[in-house]
């Protein structure tokens, strides 16, 4: 091609401009997971805090406690999982969709 890198760039942004525009699904997911997660982590330090606390007066903590703690991490794990796995299938739409644009450039 003979356009220079602006040419090039304007072509680029008018093309993906008109033709790609929709919300992903995965945002609303990935929104959802975010949220979620976080609500887990303040309880995690609620507990946390109350457990070293506890442990300073020299009380034992239940097992009962820690293990809700030990579930709670195993679902901030699997929520994190599931949103990289969203966020890597989003990015290879994304890579598709740039391919796509540079071969209608290229013509």
């Amino acid at each position: 091609l003979d356009l220079s890198r602006a040419d090039t760039a304007r072509r680029v942004l008018l093309y993906a401009a008109g033709v790609y525009h929709i919300e992903p699904p995965e945002a609303g997911e990935i929104e959802a997971l975010t949220k979620e997660v976080s609500a887990i982590g303040r309880n995690v330090n609620q507990a946390v805090r109350a457990m070293n606390a506890a442990v300073q007066r020299g009380q034992k903590i239940p097992r009962l406690q820690l293990d809700q703690l030990g579930h709670q991490l195993h679902e901030i794990t699997r929520h994190n999982e599931k949103t990289r796995s969203l966020m890597i299938r989003r990015a290879q739409q994304q890579r598709t969709h740039i391919d796509q644009v540079l071969a209608v450039i290229k013509g």
